[in-house]
């Protein structure tokens, strides 16, 4: 099992905090969505861009193997 690197690591769990925080602001505290739409679209982005990471270095090991 390979260890995952610090900035991902952080990257993902930033991107799952956001995407909490989201939750929260629209289901317990009822605010519009217009005013966490942020939470949501950076927790996203953040999530995407650690599966591109994730992918490529993936792909990267996979073609050191060869």
């Amino acid at each position: 099992m390979k260890k995952i690197k610090l900035l991902d690591a952080i990257l993902l769990f930033v991107s799952l905090g956001l995407l909490a925080m989201f939750v929260d602001q629209i289901l317990y505290l009822g605010n519009p969505f217009a005013d966490s739409y942020f939470f949501l679209m950076f927790g996203l982005a953040g999530l995407l861009v650690y599966l591109y990471r994730r992918g490529n270095r993936i792909l990267k090991d996979k073609e050191g193997k060869k």
